[in-house]
């Protein structure tokens, strides 16, 4: 059953990108090179991320999918959400839930690149657990993820070092941030780059590997996946203001 039918990513690119794009170049007017620099010379937390996603959460979808005895196509759903990347949503809701803005999109960045390459190994070892199935990998998707996590975000620390009068205006639409310890900041961070798996890529994996009659009603997975980090997030913003 493993037959694989091409589609565009643009299927799977959400309509309102404007809104998407915009969020992500307010988020580039919050960047400061410094502390860029100082997670990637100091990358203990991106570490932390990446063992995170690339350890912990394919094996962890792949218990739950053996302990639940799912069906081949639920078990490559599941599987699938939990083999992809960080996205931008992670790095939205870093802010909403006053995490460090700066390792969020380091962590993005840094998840989506190796994701070139562990992605088809990560697909490719739990799969074989699973009889009859065949997983494509949607290296385009992938790319396109990059570049709507890099360019906008680029765009806006441009803006914030030639313009900083207009990135200060646009920064208005964040939230505004609280002072927070550094090791409780970073924590939060972690917390939702792992939990906020690129949703898009994994509908693209679906869609690419498998006939619509094939998957079926498992397609709508991954959006309920997305109520549920939403839900998460809603829980960081809403819990009481931590003393220091």
């Amino acid at each position: 059953m493993g037959i694989r039918r091409r589609v565009s990513c643009a299927t799977v690119i959400p309509c309102d990108i404007e809104v998407i794009l915009i969020a992500m170049v307010c988020l580039g007017c919050t960047m400061e090179l410094s502390k860029i620099k100082a997670h990637i010379l100091k990358p203990k937390w991106v570490l932390m991320t990446v063992v995170a996603q690339s350890g912990v959460m394919p094996l962890l979808a792949f218990s739950l999918a053996k302990l639940l005895q799912l069906s081949p196509a639920e078990a490559v759903t599941v599987l699938a959400c939990g083999c992809c990347p960080g996205g931008y949503l992670s790095n939205i809701l870093t802010l909403g839930v006053k995490g460090d803005v700066n390792l969020s999109l380091v962590m993005t960045t840094f998840s989506t690149i190796l994701a070139m390459g562990l992605m088809p190994l990560l697909l490719y070892l739990y799969s074989q657990g699973f009889s009859d199935v065949s997983i494509a990998v949607p290296y385009t998707g992938i790319i396109v993820a990059l570049a709507m996590t890099t360019l906008p975000c680029a765009a806006g620390f441009g803006m914030r070092h030639y313009a900083p009068q207009q990135a200060k205006l646009v920064s208005k639409v964040r939230s505004r941030v609280v002072h927070l310890n550094q090791e409780r900041t970073s924590r939060r961070t972690v917390a939702m780059e792992t939990g906020c798996q690129n949703l898009q890529l994994c509908l693209t994996i679906l869609m690419m590997s498998f006939p619509a009659e094939f998957i079926g009603l498992l397609y709508h997975f991954p959006i309920v996946y997305l109520a549920f980090q939403l839900s998460e997030a809603l829980v960081f913003m809403k819990s009481p203001k931590e003393t220091a």
